[in-house]
């Protein structure tokens, strides 16, 4: 389900507004659209995978009381049912304090009516996307970026810091998006809105542990991280015990997959064909864990043409070019989704928690040094061509203000490094895929988003969790047969390093394999390997965009931009998102629109 919401002094505007912002968010023709009106708004929501649960995620009662959920709310503790029940015979003080109680990915609005005031709460983890819009007395809410624009009460203009992120980490960071004035409500947030006075209180209602920087391996509570995953399991039982599984030959599936087994749900599993890292090898352990675990798995082969179908721009529709997604494998999953599966597990969180950062423990200064694009590197220097030197270090400034006042949040160590990532590269990265993406085929279940899991996870320092040591630990004690076969991550495999011989050989193996296609010529790796990056085609939208691109737009620089071709991603990326924001490419016309622009 989609959300959008209008409030301001006229009933008829909010109601206009609402129901435009909510027929932006539209996937699939026969998704509807119910409207709920007040005196004081509007609220509209698109219905959609929120079928295939059997908790309903909107209640209304006779008063005109109202409440919405979008994501998966979890109640661990009893019957969400029942929970849900007691919010809407509330005031909104007391349902703000029982919807903040609600553990998984979520988003909630209440509304309450005698007292005219709506509540909007978000997930501990702050998962669940969730926009806001201020103006003067104007307060629109969505689920999705592109619904604002629609409204017709917010422009269409690139917000420096936003794209800065984009260019210089490949996600937002903060509160910031791409679209200027158009916010992300914060994680483990109660806001109150008093329609009266126009007020906004806002609370947040969790905070991160203390990691313990003594713990070692042998102390760490594996059981407490167990247990969590599996009451999870547990409580989304509630909306369905169905589930399809996306596996790949790395750690994060693979841990769903173990607890899903150890809570008595195996799944069926959906494995994609990885052949641009090592003959496939990605699958090929995939398949093996499927086999080793008796699961039943189906494996497909990507077309190499992908980038080039209309199933590519219903992603980036989908995902609003939030994040660089060309030639990037995960952007091909979900063209193999469909509503008959009814719920997809994805493993994003558990990396997150398990391998809390890919650096050795130290402060911001030096991970940003290898995260983070300079003003110097080449990605900056194709933006200054598109967009000119101004506007580009326009981006530079609101970026590093951005990235300055979120990193002071943060202790300089390794546990704040692990926050960072978590609160911005899970947040606007890596989980996106589910909630935005996926979630318009099926329910996206993950596991790792309680807040008992991360109190257990997120106190183990690095020192007992590089390497994936961490990890291993939790296979060899709840999945041994799991753990006994060799895992692909980052590009690298890695083995149980209890596994002995049988370890250091796959290890061995992998290191000279890798080495040997190194020292091929591109030619002759392109025809053994088609390709480690070249493996994918080129797209041809690249081309069709370039021959549309509007150079005429203010944000475009016509003298820069004639130094470049077509080959360049930036251009690519800002010309699809100015089509995706002004609604004129979406879903339903993804198939005829680079034809009917022909001309």
């Amino acid at each position: 389900m989609k959300i959008a919401a209008c409030f301001a002094n006229d009933r008829e505007v909010c109601r206009s507004v609402s129901e435009k912002m909510a027929q932006a968010q539209q996937f699939f023709d026969d998704q509807s659209i119910e409207t709920f009106a007040f005196r004081e708004g509007c609220v509209s929501r698109v219905t959609g995978t929120e079928r295939f649960s059997q908790i309903p995620l909107v209640r209304k009662t006779d008063t005109g009381n109202l409440l919405l959920m979008t994501g998966v709310p979890l109640d661990l503790h009893g019957s969400l049912d029942v929970r849900l029940d007691r919010v809407l015979q509330a005031d909104y003080h007391h349902a703000a304090r029982i919807l903040k109680n609600l553990e998984g990915a979520f988003a909630a609005l209440f509304w309450d009516a005698s007292n005219r005031k709506l509540v909007i709460v978000t997930d501990a983890m702050g998962l669940q996307p969730l926009y806001i819009f201020r103006h003067e007395d104007l307060l629109l809410l969505a689920t999705e970026i592109k619904a604002f624009p629609a409204s017709g009460k917010v422009e269409i203009q690139m917000d420096p810091a936003g794209w800065g992120a984009f260019i210089s980490l490949g996600h937002h960071i903060g509160r910031d998006t791409q679209l200027a004035g158009v916010k992300r409500v914060d994680p483990a947030t109660v806001m109150i809105y008093d329609s009266v006075s126009g007020n906004v209180t806002s609370e947040r209602y969790w905070s991160w542990p203390e990691i313990q920087p003594d713990l070692t391996l042998e102390r760490v509570n594996t059981e407490a991280m167990k247990e969590a995953m599996i009451q999870e399991i547990r409580a989304y039982t509630q909306h369905s015990r169905k589930g399809l599984l996306l596996l790949s030959g790395g750690f994060d599936s693979r841990i769903t997959l173990a607890m899903l087994c150890q809570a008595g749900l195996p799944p069926d599993v959906l494995i994609l064909a990885h052949q641009d890292e090592l003959w496939g090898l990605d699958s090929k352990l995939a398949v093996r864990a499927a086999k080793q675990i008796q699961v039943r798995y189906q494996l497909v082969k990507p077309s190499r043409s992908y980038y080039s179908t209309n199933a590519y721009l219903d992603y980036l529709i989908m995902n609003e070019l939030a994040t660089p997604s060309l030639y990037l494998f995960i952007a091909q999953v979900s063209s193999y989704l469909n509503s008959g599966m009814q719920v997809v597990w994805d493993g994003t969180p558990p990396g997150y928690a398990f391998v809390p950062a890919f650096l050795p423990p130290g402060g911001f200064e030096v991970f940003l040094k290898e995260s983070c694009l300079t003003r110097q590197d080449f990605g900056w220097q194709i933006a200054s061509l598109l967009f000119g030197t101004a506007r580009t270090d326009e981006m530079v400034v609101a970026f590093s203000e951005s990235l300055k006042k979120e990193i002071s949040k943060y202790p300089d160590n390794e546990s704040g490094i692990a926050q960072f990532e978590a609160f911005h590269r899970m947040r606007n990265r890596t989980s996106p895929n589910a909630l935005k993406v996926y979630a318009n085929f099926a329910l996206p279940f993950m596991l790792g988003v309680s807040r008992s899991f991360w109190e257990s996870a997120a106190v183990v320092p690095y020192s007992a969790s590089k390497n994936y040591e961490l990890y291993f630990e939790l296979f060899r004690r709840y999945s041994p047969p799991l753990a006994r076969i060799p895992f692909l991550t980052g590009g690298k495999l890695f083995c149980d390093p209890s596994s002995g011989m049988l370890g250091l050989l796959h290890t061995a193996g992998y290191e000279m394999a890798k080495s040997r296609v190194i020292q091929k010529s591109r030619k002759a790796c392109r025809r053994f390997l088609r390709g480690s990056k070249k493996y994918w085609t080129e797209s041809q939208f690249l081309r069709l965009t370039w021959d549309r691109l509007n150079w005429d737009h203010p944000d475009i620089d016509p003298n820069g931009i004639r130094k470049l071709d077509y080959h360049r991603h930036l251009p690519f990326y800002w010309q699809m998102w100015q089509w995706i924001m002004s609604g004129q490419l979406n879903t339903r016309n993804s198939h005829t629109f680079f034809a009917s622009t022909r001309d």
